[in-house]
């Protein structure tokens, strides 16, 4: 029962070292392009854009940004006063017509800082200044017609400081995004993901919208079927056409039961399954070049090609539902059977994948 819990642990662990900051998700909009830009004082600004081409027309976010605190600053005091944590959503219509709409999340917190040697009360929560602007567009891959520029400040009050430093910001990204060796970002046809981040693993993540995506998924696991407890170690490949949200699945998994002997040791007994099936992804997926996979789970059926010890008979299948926890933790319900549905019982396994 030790080697379980320390290989549960371990695998806990491994899922919070391998895993990455997701896109930012946008509500009701197909997964695109987006840039990442830290600012000073723990602030940032997403871009959500469907091509360059649209963001380089488009983009002049310090101009956006002062059309939007001309019109703020027309409101009522008692509205502004009134913000605690507030989203702040800026459309900006094609026509030119403008509309502001609020969303407020009371917090009973009175957060303070220290600025130098001053106090000052600070929000608990970050603001969120969404700036979106309509544009015609005739993209070929169901993508919005807008640009989006999510503002998350500690206070949308530092937002003054950083107006007409934000367009250079967009810069530094065109360039980073011409330096990918292999692919031209600026082509309506691929998707990326850039990251301004200095500590950023993958500051330039790529793929085509609708090119046959490979997922390469290795990983780890642990299960118990028959009382009998196991790791495995997994290799799955998976592929996935355009932007479609099912994938096919193929792997090999290897079982490694632990048989104790009256003299203190153990014998390691290998199994070997060969499975098949079908992958389930949440609508607009993320491709495996991206941050993260956006994989609801997976459905499959594996067929043991190695026997040894008497842990399984020969002639046995499994069914599994693969149902993704976080981001790299998948947790499998199991069915085991002989030959046609005889000596049916289950199991369940923990898996992480890398």
């Amino acid at each position: 029962m030790k080697k379980v819990l320390l290989i549960i642990i371990t695998m806990l662990y491994c899922q919070q070292v391998f895993s990455q900051r997701q896109f930012l998700p946008e509500k009701e909009t197909p997964r695109r392009s987006q840039i990442n830009i830290p600012l000073p004082n723990r602030n940032r600004m997403v871009i959500g854009y469907n091509s360059w081409g649209e963001l380089n027309v488009h983009g002049n976010i310090d101009s956006l940004l002062h059309l939007f605190l001309t019109d703020y600053h027309q409101l009522n005091d008692t509205v502004k006063k009134a913000r605690e944590n507030q989203t702040i959503r800026y459309r900006i219509e094609s026509n030119g017509h403008r509309t502001l709409s609020f969303a407020f999340r009371p917090t009973q917190d009175e957060p303070y800082q220290f600025v130098g040697n001053d106090l000052q009360q600070s929000d608990g929560e970050a603001d969120t200044l969404i700036v979106e602007k309509k544009i015609q567009t005739s993209n070929r891959h169901g993508l919005p017609g807008d640009l989006r520029f999510y503002l998350i400040f500690n206070s949308l009050d530092e937002l003054k400081t950083l107006t007409g430093t934000l367009n250079e910001r967009i810069e530094k990204a065109r360039k980073l995004a011409a330096s990918h060796p292999k692919k031209d970002l600026f082509k309506p046809r691929y998707q990326s993901y850039i990251n301004l981040d200095s500590t950023a693993r993958y500051p330039i993540l790529a793929a085509d919208y609708w090119k046959l995506g490979k997922i390469i998924q290795p990983g780890v696991g642990v299960g118990i079927t028959k009382n009998q407890f196991y790791t495995a170690l997994l290799g799955d490949v998976g592929l996935v056409p355009g932007r479609s949200r099912v994938g096919l699945r193929i792997g090999w998994h290897e079982y490694f039961f632990f048989d104790n002997q009256p003299d203190g040791n153990f014998t390691i007994h290998r199994n070997s399954f060969l499975n098949a099936g079908l992958l389930f992804f949440r609508p607009w997926r993320l491709t495996s070049e991206l941050p993260a996979s956006s994989s609801r789970g997976s459905l499959v059926v594996g067929y043991l090609v190695r026997n040894r010890g008497d842990y399984f008979a020969d002639n046995t299948w499994r069914l599994a539902v693969g149902m993704t926890a976080l981001q790299r933790l998948r947790i499998e319900p199991e069915l085991y059977w002989n030959g046609f549905f005889k000596q049916v019982y289950p199991g369940v396994r923990l898996n992480v994948s890398f």
